[in-house]
């Protein structure tokens, strides 16, 4: 589970505010929480990652993520910690 980030508020998100949120898992939800990013985004830059993470055998660089997301490097971090714990991805 992700922890949140120093001096950023999470948000709360609901179906109201954020209609595509049937589409992530109850963990994915707190990740977009945590780093204050809609589900819609996240799944953009989700899709990316993915999409880098197969053309490189599967593994990624903490630094490769925080270029793809294009955010600050604390909520890059984040969701590549993420990725890494849920295995979709491995540490190059």
């Amino acid at each position: 589970m992700p922890t949140p980030i120093a001096g950023i508020t999470p948000m709360t998100l609901t179906q109201e505010s954020a209609p595509d949120l049937h589409l992530l898992t109850p963990e994915e939800v707190k990740l977009c929480e945590i780093v204050r990013l809609q589900p819609k985004p996240y799944i953009m830059i989700k899709e990316q990652i993915m999409s880098h993470a197969v053309k490189g055998n599967g593994a990624l660089r903490k630094k490769q993520v925080r270029e793809i997301c294009r955010l600050d490097s604390h909520k890059g971090g984040r969701i590549f910690d993420f990725f890494v714990t849920a295995g979709w991805i491995g540490r190059a």
